[in-house]
């Protein structure tokens, strides 16, 4: 089901047994509640430049997700939500608390201007980790069983040097499974302060290297 283009739509009541959902350019809806929709798989908005507030708990069969342009979004509920192939917030500058728990393969977070950090020690069965351009992002705590990683792109944030570290550390052994790779470009952190040399910094990411990853960087 799609919904677009209707700028003085102020709430929406939807069908509890949608399975999938697009909302695009609704300019004045503020808050959406989805929490009864108990069938919901699919959900795709984008450019609601009026939605400070989202509720999706509940939605255990919710497996894609993607938010986009979402300019005034600070409040996003996702309790009780148990398995995504698909995750994406993007475009979304205030929002700036994420708590993620559950299955997560994919997880996909571009130009969120206001998020510090993550914690996704209670995520599940990750595979694909993006993470661009968040300009205030400093600290990512990932879980300790991460099987299934393959890819981890960390782009213009600010991850310092111990993080970094500490990510490239928790890399799995991957040897001869699959092409692994992890991209660190332009985190900047606190390289001359903590590790001038990036003598503890290259040992991880050697370390990495032998365990089967690609790793490209640009500090």
């Amino acid at each position: 089901m799609g919904i677009t283009s209707l700028p003085k739509l102020a709430s929406l009541d939807l069908s509890e047994s949608l399975t999938n959902l697009m909302l695009f350019y609704l300019e004045s809806l503020a808050s959406l509640d989805l929490s009864k929709n108990f069938e919901l798989r699919d959900l795709d908005i984008n450019d609601l430049p009026e939605l400070d507030s989202l509720d999706l708990s509940n939605n255990s069969e919710l497996g894609v997700l993607r938010l986009n342009n979402l300019p005034k979004l600070h409040s996003l509920n996702l309790s009780n939500n148990f398995e995504f192939t698909w995750f994406e917030i993007t475009d979304s500058p205030a929002l700036d608390t994420l708590v993620l728990s559950g299955i997560i393969k994919t997880l996909n977070l571009v130009n969120l201007e206001s998020l510090e950090s993550l914690d996704l020690s209670e995520c599940l069965g990750l595979i694909n980790l993006y993470i661009w351009n968040l300009p205030k992002f400093n600290s990512l705590t990932l879980p300790d069983e991460l099987d299934f990683l393959s890819t981890v792109h960390l782009y213009k944030n600010q991850l310092g040097i111990v993080m970094l570290i500490e990510i490239l550390e928790k890399l799995p052994d991957r040897i001869g499974i699959n092409y692994q790779e992890c991209k660190i470009y332009d985190n900047p952190g606190l390289v001359g302060l903590t590790d001038p040399d990036l003598s503890l910094y290259n040992t991880a990411k050697a370390q990495a290297e032998a365990n089967g990853w690609s790793v490209e960087d640009r500090l």
